[in-house]
């Protein structure tokens, strides 16, 4: 597990973000919409309930982004590896594991603060969980090309890639997000990149979405991701051969009809147009330099659920 520093107004509001999400996270797991024994360990705030848009947007972003990961290490029958940036408490690497699909080597990169407080929850754990730790600052391109050649992370620059960004390249401006997906994309010739992030930034929701990250000093740089086209053109001109972009809405729909239904009996929805409203506003972009993109939206399959 290395660590980085994304440009912010405020870092620690940023990180604040990563709390919210993986509580966000624990309490739909309570509700059980889908399975995850770790992020208990994760979260350790009293429970504090969420809405039901909420906890289903979550849902739908959780399946959805662990279905696509699966895919790439079946793909490679596990001769992978994944490198998750600003993956905060994320528990995926466990959940993967826990399925028999965990790839030959899985790295996470996050802010010193973020990475010290997992290592200290690691530790406290079983001793599986221990993972090699390591500095990084995704600003500092060499010295990000440095820990991920130690040979305590091991890297291999030739072995199939799978990187993972969720709710991260929002927070870089433009020059920086560049430089980070051109060095990626140059350094590890044979690899994916599946990125979580805002979209339709330009209507009247975006613009009260960024209001309220202002006033928690989150600064959104939104020129990258006002279109699908916008996402798509960010990766193609720092060396991403194909990219496709579907927003959440639409994948919500892509999920089996009767993983769909269960999910929808846990909780009474009121207001269907917020949740319709929080989905269009935030897409997957699916990314590779290779002649072949292996991931593919319309195969969305995973053992998450109840």
């Amino acid at each position: 597990m290395a660590e980085f520093r994304v440009p912010a107004t405020d870092d620690n509001s940023v990180i604040l973000t990563n709390d919210e999400a993986s509580c966000s996270k624990k309490f739909a797991v309570s509700l059980g919409y889908w399975k995850d024994p770790y992020i208990k360990c994760m979260c350790k705030q009293s429970q504090i309930r969420k809405t039901p848009e909420i906890s289903r947007g979550y849902f739908g972003r959780v399946f959805v982004i662990r279905s696509l990961v699966e895919q790439f290490v079946k793909a490679h029958s596990r001769n992978c590896q994944i490198v998750s940036v600003g993956a905060g408490y994320d528990t995926l690497y466990w959940n993967l594991s826990a399925s028999g699909l965990s790839p030959q080597k899985y790295v996470e990169v996050d802010f010193p603060s973020v990475t010290r407080i997992k290592t200290t929850i690691i530790h406290s754990k079983e001793e599986q969980l221990l993972k090699a730790l390591g500095n990084a600052d995704l600003r500092n391109l060499q010295h990000l090309d440095t820990q991920l050649k130690l040979p305590s992370v091991g890297l291999d620059l030739n072995v199939p890639t799978l990187f993972l960004a969720e709710c991260v390249l929002m927070y870089m401006p433009e020059k920086e997000c560049d430089g980070l997906l051109s060095y990626f994309s140059q350094t590890f010739t044979n690899s994916h990149f599946i990125s979580y992030d805002v979209i339709n930034m330009s209507d009247r929701f975006a613009e009260v979405m960024k209001s309220n990250m202002g006033s928690r000093r989150c600064t959104l740089y939104t020129d990258d991701c006002s279109t699908a086209q916008a996402q798509r053109d960010r990766f193609s001109r720092n060396g991403w051969a194909t990219s496709v972009v579907e927003n959440m809405e639409s994948l919500y729909q892509l999920i089996d009809s009767s993983e769909r239904s269960r999910v929808e009996k846990i909780e009474m929805l009121d207001e269907v147009h917020l949740l319709s409203e929080l989905m269009v506003h935030y897409c997957i972009c699916l990314a590779t330099n290779t002649d072949n993109l292996l991931l593919s939206f319309h195969n969305l399959t995973t053992t998450i659920g109840s």
